[in-house]
This record gives C-alpha cells, sequence and structure tokens, in this order.
C-alpha cells in the first residue's frame, strides 16, 4: 500500500486513495518560509475562493491547510497539530512511532505515504512527481525535502496548478551552496535559511541544513517546471522576493487569489461591462476596419520604438530576400529619422493613442492591419527562408512545410509556435508572440489588445499578457505555428529554419554582431564571390561562424570549408578573443555548426591544426580563402604557405585584422602579407585594403610549392554535423 490509515475499530491499516479527490481545483502549497507571515490571510481567503491549501511542515498554525504533509516526527510540530480533523499526511516511518502516550497511527485522521525505496545508486527523481505512473491509485511517492513530495501530493490529488506560498529559498547560490554541500558553514545572517514565518532562528549547523535543502530545491526547479508543464501541470511562485522566480512564472499571492475565485465561479479575465458599453480607450483603439477587399490576401507587420528602431533595417534586408509582399510598420515611439525610413519602405501604423509602453501595443497594431491575413513577425527575427507562397522574383513557391499565408489557422483564426524557455509565461503550454499568424477580424487578438489597454500592469509584456488571456480561457488557444517559422535561439535547429528568433540580452548581442560582420568582413567576402555560378571558398578561423553563415546565405550557390582549432586560447595569444577556455571552444564550435546546419550540403568542416587541415583540400579548388586564425607573423605566414596553393588562377587569398598590429603588439598579420607577397614578387599595390581591417590579394597562380613535411604528415578530421 502506498497511502494507507490505521482504524482503531479493526485495529488494522487500510488502503486510502485521494487521486483526483480535488480534480479540477487549483492547489495552493504554504511552505513555512518567512514571507508566509504576511500571506496567510491571503491564503484563507484561496480557501474559500475554492482552492485546496496544502499546508507544508511548521505552517500551521499559522495557516489551516485542507490537507497537511510532514516529512518529520511530530515532534518537529506545533502540539496542536496531530488533533486537527483535517488529512495529514506523514512518512510510513513514523506510523509506530510514540507521540504523547500513543503511536501516531492512533491519532485522527494520520495517512501515511510509502516512499519509493531505490538502491543509492539509482535515485529515485523528483520530476517523477508528474510520471502518469507515479499518480495510480496506489503511487509510490518521491520523497528526501518536504517540497517535492508536497508537490506529488498535490498532483496525485488532480491538481493542475499550484501556487507557491512561503517558498522564498533565498540562499546565496552558487559556490556557496557547493562549499555548504561539501561541509562548509556559513552565518546564518548571511542568508534566508535560518528563518522561519513564526519567528524561529536556527543555529548556524541547522541553518547550513536548511540551505542545503534550499539550494538543491533551487537547482531542481527548472526541470521541475519543464517535466510539469510536459505533463500538464504549472508551478507558480507568489512571493515577490522568492527566488523561485528565476526560474518560474510569478503572480502575486493577491492576484493569485483573484484568479482563483475567478476560475471557481467561471467568470473572465476581464469583465464585461453590464450594459455593453466600454470605454472610449478600448472601442477606438482595438476595433478591426472593415474587412480587406479580395486580392488584398497578406502582408507582414513589425513594429519598433527608440529602443528597437536600430534593427530595421537590418530585419528588412532579411525579409526582402525572401518575401516581395506588403509590409507594415507599427510605431510605438520611434524618432523621426526612423519613422521616415518606414514610410519609404512600408505603410505606418500609429499606435502613440494607446498610452501604452512598447510591446504592449503590439496586439492593438495587429487589429489595424489593411490585409486578409498578416504576419507578425518582431524585430529581432531573423527571416532566413521563404515565408510566402509567391517569391520575391513572382514565381508561386510550394515548399514541404507550407508557408505562413497558407498555414491552417483552425477555428480560433490565429497561430503561435510554442515557448517553453521563459519562465514568466503562465500556462501549461506557453507560446511566443515573436511571431504570430493572424487573419483579419480575429476575436483572440481583439481581446489581448482590450486586455493591454485595460491592464498592462498584469503582465511584464504582451508574451506573458496573451499566455494568461489563454490561460484564463479568455482567449482560445491558437492553432500551433510549426517551429521553423519561429525557432527560438535557446532551441535546438536543424537547419529546416525559415525565421529564427533572437530572443533576449545575448539575442541582440547576436544581432548587432551579425549587422557588424555583414557590413565589415562578410561584406567585404561577398564582393569577390560571384552570384551567378557556384563557387568554393575556405575560412581559415572560424570562431562562431557568424561569418560563414551570412555568405551561405547570401550565396545559395556557394561552398565552403570552415577551418578551425576551436580549441583553448591562452592570454599569452593577445588579440580580442583570448583567452578562450575548453569549454567556450566547444561552444564556439557548437554554435558554427548549428548556424550553419540550413547549409549542411555546402559546408565541410575541418577541426585541427589550420595549416595541417590544408592536406585535406585539392590544390586549385578553391576560389577564395580567408585567412583569420592565428594573428602572430610565424602563424599568419604559415597558414598562408599552406592555403595559397590550394586557389586556382587568379583565386582571392585574402584575411582580416591586417592594420591592427599597434593595438595588439603580439600580431604580426601585415608582416606575413607582405613577406608572402615579396618572397612570390607582388608588387605592393596588388594588395588591395578592404574595410573592417580586411585585406585581398589576387594570385596570379604562382608555382604550388609543397609544404613542409609536418604539415603534410597529418592528416585531417573531417567533423560530420548534421
Amino acid at each position: 500500500m502506498a497511502c494507507w490509515q490505521w482504524t482503531s475499530s479493526d485495529r488494522r491499516f487500510h488502503q486510502r486513495s485521494f487521486r483526483d479527490s480535488h480534480r479540477g481545483s487549483d492547489a495552493v502549497l504554504a511552505m513555512p518560509g518567512p514571507s508566509l507571515r504576511d500571506a496567510a490571510a491571503l491564503i484563507a481567503r484561496a480557501s474559500a475562493a475554492g482552492a485546496v491549501v496544502i499546508g507544508a511542515n511548521t505552517s500551521f498554525p499559522m495557516i489551516r491547510p485542507d490537507v497537511w504533509i510532514g516529512c518529520d516526527h511530530p515532534e518537529c510540530y506545533d502540539a496542536a497539530l496531530m488533533r486537527q480533523p483535517f488529512p495529514k499526511f506523514m512518512g510510513n516511518a513514523y506510523a509506530e512511532k510514540p507521540w504523547r502516550g500513543r503511536p501516531v497511527k492512533d491519532w485522527p485522521n494520520v495517512f501515511f505515504l510509502n516512499r519509493d525505496k531505490r538502491e543509492p545508486e539509482d535515485p529515485d527523481l523528483f520530476t517523477n512527481a508528474f510520471l502518469p505512473e507515479r499518480l495510480g491509485e496506489q503511487p509510490a511517492f518521491v520523497w528526501g525535502w518536504t517540497f517535492f513530495t508536497a508537490i506529488h501530493l498535490a498532483a496525485w490529488m488532480g491538481c493542475r496548478r499550484i501556487y507557491l506560498a512561503g517558498v522564498d529559498l533565498n540562499v546565496r547560490p552558487g559556490a556557496d551552496a557547493e562549499a555548504l554541500k561539501a561541509g562548509g558553514f556559513l552565518p546564518p545572517q548571511r542568508d534566508g535559511a535560518a528563518g522561519y514565518a513564526d519567528g524561529r532562528m536556527l543555529d548556524s549547523r541547522l541553518a547550513q541544513i536548511n540551505r542545503v535543502g534550499m539550494s538543491i530545491t533551487l537547482e531542481w526547479l527548472p526541470v521541475l517546471r519543464e517535466e510539469g508543464r510536459n505533463r500538464g501541470y504549472e508551478l507558480i511562485v507568489t512571493g515577490e522576493d522568492s527566488a523561485a522566480r528565476e526560474h518560474l512564472p510569478y503572480v502575486p499571492l493577491a492576484e493569485a487569489v483573484e484568479r482563483i475565485a475567478r476560475r471557481a465561479a467561471g467568470e473572465p479575465m476581464i469583465a464585461a461591462p453590464a450594459d455593453g458599453r466600454v470605454h472610449g480607450l478600448l472601442a477606438n483603439q482595438a476595433q478591426w476596419g472593415p474587412k480587406p477587399a479580395a486580392g488584398e490576401d497578406f502582408g507582414v507587420v513589425t513594429g519598433a520604438d527608440a529602443k528597437t528602431q536600430w534593427r530595421l533595417g537590418w530585419w528588412y534586408e532579411n525579409l526582402r530576400r525572401h518575401y516581395s509582399g506588403p509590409v507594415a510598420f507599427a510605431d510605438f515611439g520611434m524618432e523621426p529619422a526612423a519613422l521616415a525610413w518606414c514610410r519609404q519602405h512600408g505603410t505606418i501604423i500609429n499606435c502613440l493613442g494607446t498610452y501604452l509602453p512598447g510591446w504592449f501595443n503590439k496586439p492593438i497594431a495587429m487589429t489595424r492591419i489593411a490585409w486578409r491575413r498578416a504576419a507578425w513577425i518582431d524585430t529581432d527575427c531573423e527571416i532566413v527562408g521563404e515565408i510566402s507562397s509567391a517569391e520575391p522574383d513572382g514565381r508561386i513557391f510550394t515548399p514541404k512545410y507550407g508557408t505562413l499565408d497558407t498555414v491552417d489557422l483552425g477555428p480560433s483564426g490565429y497561430a503561435a509556435a510554442g515557448d517553453g524557455f521563459n519562465p514568466a509565461d503562465v500556462g501549461r503550454r506557453p507560446v511566443n508572440t515573436g511571431v504570430v499568424l493572424f487573419e483579419h477580424g480575429c476575436e483572440a487578438i481583439r481581446t489581448w489588445a482590450r486586455a493591454a489597454l485595460t491592464d498592462p500592469a498584469r503582465a511584464r509584456g504582451d508574451q506573458e499578457l496573451l499566455n494568461r488571456l489563454i490561460d484564463d480561457r479568455m482567449v482560445a488557444e491558437p492553432a500551433e505555428l510549426p517551429a521553423i517559422f519561429n525557432r527560438l535561439r535557446l532551441a535546438a535547429w536543424d537547419g529546416s529554419e525559415r525565421i529564427i528568433h533572437w530572443t533576449g540580452p545575448a539575442g541582440d548581442s547576436w544581432i548587432r554582431r551579425l549587422i557588424f560582420a555583414e557590413r565589415g568582413r562578410a561584406g567585404e567576402i561577398l564582393s569577390w564571390i560571384p552570384e551567378d555560378r557556384p563557387a568554393a571558398i575556405a575560412e581559415i578561423g572560424v570562431l562562431d561562424g557568424r561569418t560563414s553563415r551570412i555568405l551561405l546565405q547570401r550565396r545559395p550557390r556557394l561552398h565552403v570549408t570552415m577551418v578551425d582549432r576551436w580549441g583553448e586560447l591562452p592570454n599569452a595569444a593577445g588579440g580580442l578573443d583570448a583567452p578562450v577556455t575548453a569549454r567556450r571552444a566547444e561552444a564556439l564550435m557548437a554554435e558554427a555548426v548549428r548556424g550553419t546546419a540550413f547549409a549542411a550540403d555546402r559546408r565541410r568542416i575541418l577541426r585541427g591544426d589550420s595549416a595541417k587541415m590544408a592536406a585535406s583540400v585539392a590544390d586549385g579548388s578553391l576560389d577564395l580563402v580567408f585567412i583569420d586564425a592565428d594573428h602572430s607573423e610565424a602563424g599568419c605566414r604559415r597558414d598562408i604557405e599552406a592555403w595559397a596553393p590550394k586557389l586556382r588562377d587568379g583565386g582571392i587569398l585574402c584575411g582580416h585584422d591586417i592594420d591592427q598590429d599597434e593595438q595588439f603588439p603580439r600580431w604580426g598579420v601585415r608582416a606575413a602579407v607582405e613577406g608572402w607577397m615579396r618572397e612570390n614578387e607582388y608588387d605592393p599595390a596588388e594588395l588591395i585594403a578592404g574595410k573592417d581591417h580586411t585585406w585581398f590579394i589576387r594570385t596570379r597562380g604562382e608555382p604550388r610549392r609543397r609544404r613542409d613535411e609536418a604539415c603534410a604528415e597529418e592528416p585531417a578530421v573531417a567533423v560530420t554535423a548534421g
């Protein structure tokens, strides 16, 4: 038996099941962190509103729960606890333990849970709390820290949404936690591990034990959240200062109580006016216009304010490589110059009368489209493949995965791809709003717009707001947009992507690097590569692959051999990229592989010493070689000697960082290049300088000398990457 109760009438244990006993109810799990003190009154309201309140450990008597769970001996808890009528769950090891003159099993309404007993080398995982096979009539419960067992209990009782109160977890992360697990000590006053809601303060040793448990809980929250979402469960933290907010969506407890009451009563988030009238702001700003005429079938819309307008040129250039239809730009507060640029390249949607900040204007702008169907595409999205059935040259395009103008929107009238990477999003299946496909007149879009106008403070942004509306059943769930049309920066890529979404500050940093590379070295290289015929080049020194990525995108008939050591680079090497740790080197290579996956059949990846890797490339087979590896004079010269013979007659030998020797004294690129030119009788005027410190030489097909034997003897290691 996994859950059992002792009955005094027949002096026997009997199996009990609470499976789905609170099916459909929200749960509030009350842990005894210091913040519980201020939350007690609201938790009582949550119970009255229809939630099942699960009290854990010493949360009683501060809160009076509907269900209580504890994983320790009753001596740890309030003396009045065992006399309470509500169900009390404990570990089966305490059934026969004495408490106040009688065994624990003899106290009323006490139920004992069996844990999953495994060998130490095969421990039970806390995420198993959500497995269907662990939620049957008599499951074995996860054990170790009460928090995880309480989550398992809530899921077993049928609660799909679990609000966390008193889950403060305010311990110092990182090295301190690791040191404590190894046996170290920290003074209790350094973090929140010593305090309880009832005012008790633990001494150093006991605080250390709590600190370890809290650290473990924090470590497991991200995977617990994802496993829960995958199984249809949601964890939401309600404490404003809780460290769990880093990993879980946050809803203030007062709002959580309001949501619980609304859901229990079937009331909407935004109540409809009693007499049908709405405020002028909603009626004027969030209203669909007349249905567009036939022929105005599809368009693309985006928006920007003064902070994000810098992306517009990059976004538009990428869009126009794959789409030739109409475009609209929503003005969220752009500067005059940016607004003038938008007028030259599309139509303007004015959102300045909404009094809303930034991206909350998105759904308002969407209600003002002039087409029957539209795709909203954020400006931090990179369009890398065809998105419309009409190609830029006018031909009809019928790709394997369809296009944005052919995706089925279903009865909801809109589509969005899943997210799962933003811990602030509520809902068991949160969506990402970077790309939203929708039809004119879609009711979900209008409701989203009116919610933004009514109370934008409910959410941190447009995406979180839409996910709350979906979660509260205020709008229908969207149809599923294929992920290829909104591949998130943190997701796995497979090369099929049409739109890549560079989310967050890290995404902005990558966009800036792409812009810089395209306007600098990549743009210079492209000017030497023909567009009308196949070409083969090699990039020596790839790093994160951004240059190869741009070249492969801009020249569909190009083949690139990507060569890099992807190894440690010490400080002594100097330069912008030193030092490079082994871990970072692996990450850089992974980024290069991922970023060029779309052209896996047009690339070759060689990992190893750059000069030695030349042995695997046939002489006279390349149109261009770009050298950007070892910047020392000897190293650069060695690469030139190894790779120049690989060029066909008239091929382009080029590279990077030729004029930065003063800034980086250890570099010697110019000396290496000019030395090679003198030896091969080139006129200095044949060295052409490009933007971004690039250099170019059109070779004359001089005799291809054999490289030194040390270079030729070591075979290349080809990396196979999908």
